[in-house]
């Protein structure tokens, strides 16, 4: 089983025994073991439990802390899929024939759902969706079946073309992906399909079967020959760089994909910095040198090196930010707070940390950034500018690009800072004259980084590349 999952300074890592994962807390390790080959596993949104099933049948909660096992619950068959509530005070397990939520205190069962093949689950404040391979009982379309999260009554059927392998919630939206990895957007309130289709491009057909929202009786779901999750599903959760959720991207944590960042907004926040902070900045970028990947990157193009527009900075290396700018980091930090609060509540069973913050200079010339960029495996991201367009430069207009292809921009004065999901795609308009200056922080779910570049580890005091 492929499996990488973090939450809160956790992770969860498949080992080459196929009856253990690899926990690892704060910088401690354990290892945990099965009866079974592990199926699927799940962390809870604080990260303090841990959940694994098995093809046994045996669903097992661990202390996160410890390692110590707890409650063991017992389904039917191989647990399919895991989900937490957002309180953790109940766990859902999914198998070929239907669902149980369970307590997660002792193990009691709280009541059963009928439904085909659950590959998938997640529940939001007040329901549990469940991704089915089948809606019909008679096989070929699958979807989301959403269950009242405290009784497990059935509310809507949320059909799809085919076997749902992944579910999860993006504030107001549902978010399905196939076994054919299209991604079919609902209204998360009614039910109401708002995009269709996705990486088979145009859904056709399909988009009607999509847009059907079935109200539906607490019947038996017939269970049929739905396709093995096991392949789909690894491959949507281990997808490779710039797919569609990234390659660091927290499984448990339900980060949005790209097709659902697509669609949130960018916050402006007027004058959040002013000229003595912003010249704060600019002593500390001074006195750092340049980022690891800069120079490995004007090393092997020098022959164009002055081509290259983009210099960078990590103001983070070493811990040099937080150590010699506390007061700024904070006021970055809840500047971020508040914008999530109001627009995506993205952070709020979060514990996040910045990833790096980063000090750019940007002229006229080739830029690194391709209108697809995104900062996959972070969370938000917030963008200070620290001088004056139409002065100091040219052009450099923060741009994103939206979910129908359109290009969005988003100017700045100096001072302004612009936050928005990480992974919404985003790019820079060409600087044509001067210097555009700007302060770059990416928050995620790790430990604070002291590289001298964009780290890829989440935990320990350095990583590989750092030597």
């Amino acid at each position: 089983m492929a499996l990488r999952i973090s939450q809160s300074g956790r992770t969860l890592t498949a080992r080459a025994d196929p009856s253990e994962v690899l926990l690892t807390s704060n910088g401690t390790t354990h290892k945990l073991r099965c009866v079974a080959p592990i199926s699927s596993a799940a962390l809870s949104h604080d990260g303090a439990i841990a959940a694994t099933g098995d093809r046994g049948g045996l669903l097992t909660l661990w202390d996160t802390a410890t390692g110590a096992r707890g409650v063991q619950c017992v389904a039917a068959s191989a647990v399919l899929a895991i989900a937490f509530s957002p309180d953790a005070r109940a766990v859902a397990s999914g198998r070929s024939d239907g669902a149980t939520v369970w307590a997660v205190a002792d193990g009691a069962r709280l009541y059963d759902v009928d439904a085909a093949h659950v590959n998938s689950a997640a529940f939001t404040a007040d329901a549990l969706l469940l991704g089915c391979g089948d809606l019909s009982g008679g096989g070929g379309d699958g979807g989301v079946l959403v269950c009242d999260a405290s009784t497990g009554a059935a509310r809507h059927h949320l059909r799809c073309p085919t076997a749902v392998v992944q579910v999860l919630v993006a504030g107001p939206t549902i978010v399905a992906s196939d076994s054919r990895k299209r991604t079919t957007l609902f209204d998360a309130a009614t039910g109401e399909c708002i995009e269709c289709g996705g990486a088979d491009g145009d859904p056709g057909d399909d988009a009607a079967a999509a847009t059907e929202v079935t109200p539906v009786r607490r019947s038996s779901l017939a269970a049929s020959a739905a396709r093995a999750v096991a392949a789909a599903g690894r491959a949507l959760l281990a997808t490779p760089r710039g797919s569609l959720l990234g390659p660091f991207i927290a499984v448990d944590s339900k980060l949005p994909p790209v097709a659902v960042a697509q669609r949130t907004a960018v916050v402006r926040l007027p004058k959040l910095l002013d000229d003595s902070e912003i010249a704060a900045l600019g002593a500390l970028a001074a006195r750092l040198p340049l980022g690891g990947d800069h120079v490995e990157h004007v090393i092997t193009a020098a022959a164009h090196v002055t081509a290259l527009a983009r210099r960078k900075c990590y103001l983070s290396q070493g811990g040099t930010f937080a150590a010699e700018l506390p007061e700024l980091r904070g006021k970055l930090l809840d500047a971020v707070r508040r914008a999530d609060t109001k627009h995506w509540k993205l952070l709020q069973h979060r514990t996040v940390a910045p990833r790096c913050v980063e000090y750019h200079r940007l002229v006229p010339g080739k830029d690194c950034l391709s209108p697809d960029h995104a900062d996959h495996g972070s969370v938000i991201t917030i963008d200070v500018l620290l001088n004056t367009p139409g002065v100091d430069f040219e052009g450099g207009v923060l741009t994103t690009r939206e979910s129908d292809g359109t290009d969005t921009a988003h100017p700045l004065e100096k001072g302004d800072a612009a936050v928005f999901v990480s992974h919404k795609p985003h790019f820079v308009s060409p600087v044509t004259a001067g210097e555009r200056r700007v302060l770059v922080i990416e928050l995620w779910e790790g430990s604070e980084r002291p590289c001298n570049h964009r780290c890829q580890v989440r935990e320990g005091p350095r990583c590989d590349e750092e030597g």
